[in-house]
């Protein structure tokens, strides 16, 4: 079992000439083609325990086809167990935060309603080891320093390519 933070390690140093194999390979995650298109190939693992209780989801790669833009994007979902806050993230290296999106209220009526643990939803971009990441943070408070890590996306194409 790995933690979420040497998971990170590994996926920051990716570079856009790799793919979902080398992703595979250097994660120990088995991914498996979940949908396609003539631009790009979606890949999905099943959920990943890590150290520390912390479950995700699901670990996708998004593989262009075509274009010279974003050739290689990762998704880490549907964070559950243990929560990762905004504090844990700085602490291991993420930095940069962005000013968070204006706050998303639960909706309105039955349909579509959030589960009861869930009342705001907020997101922001930051940087990890050179890459741009987005952050999808979710609570019962309105103040992002009380709500966990929902979702993360790493765009490999940003920053520095993972060389210092």
């Amino acid at each position: 079992m790995q933690t979420l933070w040497s998971l990170l390690q590994v996926l920051s140093a990716l570079t856009p000439q790799q793919n979902a194999a080398d992703v595979a390979a250097l994660t120990g995650v088995s991914l498996k083609l979940a949908n396609a298109n003539e631009y790009a190939n979606f890949y999905e693992s099943a959920p990943l325990k890590l150290d520390g209780g912390i479950v995700v989801g699901s670990l996708g790669v998004r593989e262009r086809k075509t274009g010279k833009s974003d050739p290689l994007t990762i998704y880490l979902s549907d964070f559950q167990g243990s929560c990762v806050t905004q504090a844990m993230l700085k602490q291991h290296g993420v930095t940069d935060f962005g000013l968070p999106s204006p706050v998303s209220p639960p909706p309105m009526g039955s349909a579509g309603a959030w589960p009861d643990d869930i009342r705001y939803r907020e997101t922001l971009s930051a940087k990890y080891k050179g890459k741009i990441v987005s952050l999808l943070f979710k609570g019962r408070e309105i103040k992002l320093a009380s709500q966990c890590l929902e979702s993360m996306t790493i765009n490999i194409n940003s920053g520095d390519s993972g060389k210092s």
